[in-house]
């Protein structure tokens, strides 16, 4: 009897499978609402990851500039002419880094085009490092280009 009893207490307070869990509906509509209003793009995990290697490489490559510039002393100089790199700078700006570099406007154009050969210099190197040899490098750079105007 001393068995029963407490078997059948045990039972009384034994909770079944989620027992003091509030039970949750599923509301289709709003779920589907809400998956809509989520930013699309036919953007595919492969075009994303190329172009996140692009990115990646070309910072390192600034990166390896900027270090070489702050050795000699001229880390400030490498940030204010870096826009240059890109090809998309103003012509109204040339009159404002004189005044901040304190160089002429001969000066800068000299400074930037070494900063682009320097770069194209250092890319190259960077994409030597992951092609398996230098008759690669190019296709590499095409490539590159590539993945970043893709997006």
């Amino acid at each position: 009897m001393t068995h029963f009893v407490t078997n059948e207490w045990d039972r009384s307070r034994a909770q079944k499978r989620g027992g003091d869990c509030a039970t949750l509906s599923f509301d289709f509509e709003a779920g589907e609402e809400s998956y809509h209003r989520e930013p699309y793009h036919q953007l595919t995990p492969e075009v994303l990851f190329e172009r996140q290697w692009a990115m990646t490489l070309i910072d390192r490559v600034l990166g390896r500039q900027r270090k070489e510039h702050a050795r000699r002393g001229q880390a400030a100089q490498f940030d204010l002419l870096k826009m240059f790199l890109t090809g998309d700078q103003d012509r109204g700006l040339t009159h404002e880094l004189t005044v901040k570099l304190d160089m002429s406007e001969g000066a800068i154009r000299t400074a930037v085009h070494r900063l682009r050969r320097r770069y194209a210099e250092l890319l190259r190197q960077e994409i030597a490092a992951t092609v398996a040899g230098p008759e690669e490098v190019d296709g590499e750079i095409q490539f590159l280009l590539a993945a970043l105007e893709r997006v």
